[in-house]
């Protein structure tokens, strides 16, 4: 996928609770939900990311 499929998906993404408690307990840490979100937009806006379709 091109960065044009990483931008729509950085503008449509929705969180919600479960979201924010899977990624604090994957990651083993206590972040609040706006750091969370914060982290996802900049992994999804970095031009190094890369997104592979399985399946």
């Amino acid at each position: 996928m091109d960065q044009a499929s990483l931008a729509v998906i950085a503008a449509r993404v929705c969180y919600t609770e479960l979201v924010f408690a899977r990624v604090n307990k994957k990651l083993a840490t206590t972040l609040t939900t706006t750091e969370v979100k914060a982290m996802v937009q900049q992994i999804l806006n970095d031009s190094s990311s890369q997104l592979v379709k399985r399946g």
